[in-house]
């Protein structure tokens, strides 16, 4: 049985139709002035480089985790890496720059959200995920050396999953050998939603909840489906 995941990413874009960012310097700044108020919101750090490649930005740093919010002239990411916080943290995280984007970006509306999570799964029959991804999952082990003549360092796949008549989201998965620790199976899961109704300042909780799916898609799904191939040597059918 694969161990509960270990979440060490979390992002969103936030698409919104083209503001001029040049005019939204000041407003941009009392954003972060807010958020500093905000427990679990705030940022060490804000950037003004004035070119396309390094938009306004905020950050911050603690060990290993980068936190970030970068304004670009029709998105808002916000991102955790190599973070220790839960998903209802980051979900306050956006709720709290979102809101203020409306407010004082006048944004308008969010057409489009796309949502990514990074977890780390650990197999509980195999000690090495890149024998459990070629070997279990993928059922070609013994089909690699013939043909390169050299063992792979890292082994994984890509699934992508487009909508469905009834569900207008898609996901983007990647299942792979982490690399700093080959025990581990590395996963990254993208959803992308296309909103029938836009996010407004009215309706905020949809991006919430489009983490959330994101997350439980990442966690749950692609646990369930890793799971089949986690068993003892000849256990699987």
């Amino acid at each position: 049985m694969i161990g509960e995941p270990c979440s060490i990413y979390f992002s969103t874009h936030l698409i919104h139709p083209p503001i001029k960012l040049e005019e939204s310097k000041d407003s941009i700044k009392e954003i972060y002035h807010e958020l500093s108020k905000v427990r679990g919101c705030d940022y060490d750090n804000i950037s003004f480089e004035g070119s396309p490649a390094s938009p306004p930005r905020f950050t911050k740093q603690q060990g290993k985790t980068i936190s970030s919010c970068l304004f670009l002239s029709d998105r808002i990411l916000i991102q955790e890496d190599w973070t220790d916080i839960t998903l209802e943290s980051f979900s306050q995280k956006i709720r709290e720059i979102l809101d203020r984007g409306f407010r004082l970006l006048k944004l308008g509306f969010v057409i489009i959200q796309t949502c990514t999570v990074r977890s780390l799964f650990v197999p509980h029959y195999s000690a090495d995920a890149r024998v459990f991804l070629a070997e279990k999952a993928c059922g070609v082990g013994n089909k690699i050396i013939p043909y390169f003549k050299r063992p792979a360092h890292m082994f994984g796949m890509r699934l992508v999953f487009p909508p469905l008549k009834d569900v207008a989201h898609s996901f983007d998965v990647r299942i792979e050998s982490f690399s700093q620790d080959h025990r581990k199976v590395f996963v990254e899961t993208t959803g992308t939603f296309h909103l029938i109704q836009p996010i407004t300042p009215a309706n905020v909780d949809v991006a919430l909840v489009n983490m959330s799916t994101t997350y439980g898609f990442c966690t749950n799904d692609v646990k369930n489906f890793l799971n089949q191939f986690d068993q003892p040597e000849g256990g699987i059918q």
